[in-house]
């Protein structure tokens, strides 16, 4: 949504603030509070978040988004959220103070109530808390609901936390936690044939979006493209084998597929870990290791 250069409208909107990286169950806990307090005082609900993630400006080494921007916002209105404010994270708006984001939001909104997490931190290396937002709020005219973390197992669910369920191949905790499965979506690239040369032909996938990966080894997934669903083999690594020092690269072998789709977006929903990457003795092996994944998935 764009609000313009003045308030939006003069609507009234109960809010929130966050990154909701993989809208989760923790997140949608928060969320579906908003939503409901809105409805109860007949306003509207906003969700303000950002992109790109404020950690792939801060991290030399970004560990990766869990979704992006297109499905983060559609996650975000299909569950009832009325409104979603995408702000660009730039390092000049990282190094805000806390008053002067808030004023910020409030400036384009009439926000009521403003609804956060109770370890929800803000403005300038995270420096002011919720009970900095308390007293701005009373400044700015807005109420504050601040709500307690839940925890699954005794774990608190967050977005770190998928992310290393992501990264070690538990797509199963990942679809409990989040409601759906684990998909990474990217462009594909020209890569090196050597996958036809074997007779298995694949698409090289470049993370365009800066999606958190799996962690190296062969996976069983599920293609998404031209509104067809597609079983696919999927490799995430170096190619040990065939190549030394080379790059971390994603290839997916789709079954009964025979499209040129270079250039083209594709969405990889991730089922199964199969093995481990390894380094086979020789091309001749590698082909075989190839076809019994094949056979397998």
């Amino acid at each position: 949504m764009n609000s313009g250069n003045s308030r939006f409208y003069q609507r009234k909107f109960v809010a929130t603030i966050g990154m909701f990286d993989g809208v989760h169950s923790g997140h949608k806990f928060i969320l579906r509070k908003i939503i409901n307090r809105a409805k109860r005082q007949n306003v509207s609900s906003l969700v303000i978040t950002f992109w790109p993630h404020p950690k792939y400006i801060l991290m030399r080494k970004f560990p990766g988004h869990i979704m992006n921007l297109s499905r983060k916002k559609n996650a975000l209105l299909n569950l009832g959220i009325d409104n979603v404010w995408v702000i660009k994270a730039t390092e000049s708006l990282l190094n805000m103070d806390g008053f002067s984001f808030i004023n910020k939001v409030a400036a384009k909104f009439l926000i009521k109530e403003m609804v956060v997490g109770e370890d929800f931190k803000f403005g300038h290396r995270s420096m002011w808390g919720v009970n900095d937002l308390r007293n701005i709020g009373s400044a700015l005219g807005f109420n504050l609901r601040v709500v307690k973390k839940i925890k699954r197992s005794n774990i608190i669910v967050s977005s770190s936390f998928i992310r290393n369920l992501i990264h070690n191949g538990d797509f199963a905790s990942v679809k409990q936690l989040m409601g759906e499965n684990y998909v990474f979506e990217g462009r594909v690239v020209k890569g090196r044939g050597l996958g036809t040369k074997l007779g298995y032909p694949t698409a090289n996938v470049d993370n365009i979006d800066n999606l958190v990966l799996p962690g190296s080894g062969v996976y069983a997934a599920v293609t998404y493209y031209g509104g067809r669903k597609y079983l696919s083999a999927v490799n995430i690594g170096f190619k040990p084998t065939v190549q030394v020092n080379g790059d971390y690269s994603v290839e997916a072998h789709i079954f009964n597929f025979s499209r040129n789709i270079r250039g083209k977006r594709i969405k990889i929903m991730f089922l199964e870990k199969i093995r481990e990457e390894r380094k086979f003795a020789s091309i001749d092996f590698l082909s075989a290791g190839i076809k019994k994944d094949l056979e397998f998935i």
